[in-house]
């Protein structure tokens, strides 16, 4: 059963990964809705994420996930907190993407994300 959820949540991460990457070139003013909506089912099906919840909350829900995740799969995740932060203008989406970002930072020593990093600048930047 818990396999069947794990395989669930990935095939889900997948999914996300590919609309992540087809709303790149999009013109998020013309298509706000269609993001919005579709950022807001993967949040929603994969972390359980309310509109109630709070930075911190959304936070430990998504790092909840991460032993069965890899940290790439978390990211998407993350991306997924940015894009419904930037496109409703709510700033707990963002504080909660940073709180996750700097997580990553200090737990996977392995891996020197420049990726991550302009993350976390840009977020910063949004924030301040």
């Amino acid at each position: 059963m818990l396999q069947d959820k794990r395989d669930y949540i990935k095939r889900l991460i997948k999914d996300l990964e590919k609309m992540i990457l087809r709303f790149q070139g999009l013109d998020w003013v013309k298509y706000r809705e269609e993001v919005a909506t579709s950022v807001e089912k993967y949040l929603k099906e994969i972390v359980q994420i309310d509109q109630e919840d709070d930075a911190k909350e959304m936070a430990l829900k998504v790092m909840d996930l991460s032993p069965k995740l890899r940290y790439n799969e978390i990211e998407l995740l993350v991306d997924a907190l940015i894009i419904k932060g930037k496109i409703e203008n709510d700033p707990k989406f963002l504080e909660s993407a940073l709180m996750i970002l700097e997580k990553l930072e200090v737990v996977d020593v392995m891996t020197f994300s420049v990726a991550r990093h302009q993350k976390i600048e840009e977020l910063k930047t949004l924030l301040t």
